[in-house]
């Protein structure tokens, strides 16, 4: 007996191997769950370099709910973090916040809605030691803006 013409079961009746299995898509929760709140926290000091101080962080679409916590002394100090949002859904930012002295020391945060039909805005922007927010800038462009400001040093 010869072999099979291409694409034919073995001469003998045996099957074919079976080939690998169909890719399933993972689900996936809704846009809106609390599944999906995202948190960046800078955690580590000033000095270590491996940390957010001093750095230029671009987050384009972060996802709605988003968290920014700098919760160290110094961790965010002379940082530019900057809120891109091009075509986006997403409608706010829950929540910046500085928590410890000289957290947000010279930063700056930059929020831009230019490039999207809806509008950001910054729910919380929270200073809450002493020179936490000391020299902090925040630039809002493109319709974007700040609801609460808790500020109290």
């Amino acid at each position: 007996m010869g072999q099979p013409p291409m694409g034919q079961p073995p001469i003998g009746g045996a099957p074919a191997a079976p080939g690998p299995p169909a890719w399933v898509p993972p689900k996936l929760p809704p846009m809106n769950s609390h599944q999906v709140q995202t948190t960046m926290e800078c955690t580590l000091m000033n000095t270590n370099p491996a940390g957010c101080a001093g750095r230029l962080t671009t987050m384009k679409n972060a996802g709605e709910n988003f968290a920014l916590k700098c919760n160290n002394i110094g961790s965010c100090a002379a940082a530019t973090m900057t809120f891109n949002y091009v075509n986006s859904f997403t409608q706010r930012v829950e929540q910046i916040s500085f928590s410890e002295q000289y957290a947000g020391y010279g930063a700056t945060v930059i929020m831009d809605s230019t490039q999207s039909a809806r509008k950001q805005y910054i729910d919380k922007f929270e200073c809450k030691a002493p020179g936490a927010c000391l020299n902090t800038n925040v630039k809002l462009i493109g319709g974007a803006s700040l609801n609460d400001v808790d500020c109290p040093y």
